[in-house]
């Protein structure tokens, strides 16, 4: 499984990570402005 994390708080964001990590879950972290471009490179 893959997912997107979006958090502006990085010791949320570092937090988060370490339990998908756990839960053998792949992601790519972004922040608003990355997943703003993120959509719009795929078109949404």
């Amino acid at each position: 499984m893959r997912a997107v994390l979006v958090e502006p708080n990085p010791l949320i964001a570092d937090a988060l990570g370490r339990q998908l990590g756990m839960g053998k879950i792949r992601y790519d972290r972004q922040d608003w402005a990355g997943l703003e471009e993120l959509l719009r490179e795929q078109g949404a």
